[in-house]
């Protein structure tokens, strides 16, 4: 709801400020300081011009509420549809799942650039929904809605309630869990953790260990089908548990460093991309009269850029089509490394000969980028977990809660915020004192290159 509420505002918010008093862009007349006398008379004339007044005070506020629904939407649903996703596959088919993930995300950018790219102001379309900026808002919110009544009616989740039932379909339960400790303590061994519900059973068998050593597993009056989750009472607290998500492994801090780097890359280029295609390869300017020739030029390369921009998303999709059994053939850290080294150099080229073509050719080191951020954090992760590599790695001799996996997927992807804080902050000065929007694209590669640094730092296990 939230979401559908931005698509209406941010197209709507102008229209929504004329109603409460909004003046818009007006020509009014102002006198100049010059003077001019009349040969034929002794009347001191005054020249007149035009200027232009521009009254947009509710307009903002509407549609800057628009775009911080859409933008907490569109980011708060990607580390729970990503922490889902990791859930419900199993380990060995990780890869292929985010890369799935992936290659539907560059689809629905790709259709979504196209027709930001279209000029739906000559359309029969555009003129019934009332111009360019409603027409692209209005399709987008069409979409969403279908894709979103698709996601809810696909797929219908089994009741708890018959999951408790039927043993088939059980999740994790007490008895389940006693079984499983039984049959470690008649082997005489522990077993090694290969794969995520292992290490989930690890995670539940610590929680319900004695201060004394003795391990066995506390009913507390459940029945034996009962879940787990049921128990109202936890041996750790939630100051246990913020305690332990942000004590974070040194491997966990290498991988969130590399993610930062690369959202910080990748958001210099998707978000400053058409700007800088508007006004340093077309030559417009944004802060013209809209009548205005140079207006009319920033426009044009906008929709260029939105070609190039679908054009990044196709490739987006193609790489992450390839990447596990690129990732088998040349292992991650080459995978890894080496797609943020391209993208290092195809962004610097892009900036520093700016033209029509190398916008299109260059924007395809974008999509790998882009590939990478849905694909190899998150593979990465899930090792770590499946191997126990986090908690083995702890650098603490203390015995502490085991980490969890959807606060970990959150914690990589809360670097996402942290690069656009970094960047609202600094690119309007950055751009102001270097007097070029190809500096955007100078700091993308330059992330780039930090993030290929960390990346080699990155400990890859058997990948």
């Amino acid at each position: 709801m939230l979401y559908f509420t931005g698509c209406l505002l941010l197209p709507f918010g102008e229209t929504i400020g004329h109603w409460l008093g909004d003046i818009g862009e007006s020509e009014v007349p102002v006198i100049n300081n010059t003077v001019a006398i009349d040969p034929g008379t002794d009347w001191i004339l005054s020249r007149s011009t035009t200027k232009s007044s521009v009254h947009y005070r509710w307009a903002i506020v509407f549609t800057i509420l628009g775009t911080i629904l859409l933008d907490f939407c569109a980011d708060s649903s990607q580390a729970p549809s990503m922490a889902y996703l990791l859930d419900v596959s199993l380990p060995e088919d990780h890869g292929q799942a985010c890369s799935t993930y992936s290659l539907l995300s560059g689809i629905g950018g790709c259709i979504g650039y196209l027709i930001g790219a279209i000029d739906w102001d000559g359309t029969i379309l555009g003129e019934l929904l009332g111009g360019n900026i409603n027409t692209v808002f209005i399709l987008v919110t069409i979409i969403f809605v279908l894709c979103l009544t698709v996601t809810l009616c696909s797929f219908r989740e089994i009741p708890l309630a018959l999951m408790e039932r039927d043993e088939l379909l059980q999740p994790l339960t007490e008895r389940i869990i006693a079984k499983e400790r039984q049959h470690r303590t008649t082997e005489r061994q522990l077993l090694p953790v290969k794969d995520l519900a292992d290490s989930l059973v690890l995670q539940l068998n610590s929680e319900y260990e004695q201060p004394n050593g003795h391990h066995h597993v506390t009913m507390n009056g459940h029945t034996e089908n009962e879940p787990l989750l049921g128990n109202g009472s936890t041996s750790h607290t939630t100051k246990d548990f913020l305690k332990t998500t942000f004590r974070i492994p040194s491997a966990l801090g290498v991988l969130c460093a590399t993610n930062l780097f690369c959202w910080m890359s990748h958001i210099s280029y998707s978000l400053y991309f058409t700007d800088f295609v508007g006004e340093k390869v077309f030559g417009g300017d944004p802060m013209a009269n809209s009548d205005s020739d140079e207006y009319a030029l920033y426009i044009e390369g906008v929709r260029y850029g939105c070609f190039g921009m679908a054009i990044y998303s196709m490739a987006s999709s193609t790489y992450s089509y390839t990447i596990e059994r690129l990732i088998r053939r040349f292992r991650a850290r080459t995978v890894y490394c080496g797609g943020l080294l391209i993208d290092f150099l195809g962004m610097m080229y892009m900036a520093s000969f700016p033209n029509k073509v190398t916008v299109y050719v260059f924007s395809v080191t974008g999509g790998i980028v882009s590939a990478l951020l849905f694909t190899m954090p998150y593979i990465i992760l899930a090792k770590y977990h499946a191997k126990g590599w986090l908690d083995a790695s702890s650098e603490t001799s203390a015995p502490q809660p085991r980490r969890g996996l959807a606060s970990d997927i959150s914690l990589i992807g809360s670097m996402l915020f942290v690069a656009q804080i970094i960047l609202s902050l600094s690119m309007g000065p950055l751009v102001t004192l270097t007097g070029t929007t190809a500096s955007v694209i100078y700091t993308a590669s330059v992330c780039s290159l930090m993030a290929a640094l960390c990346a080699s730092q990155i400990q890859y296990l058997d990948l």
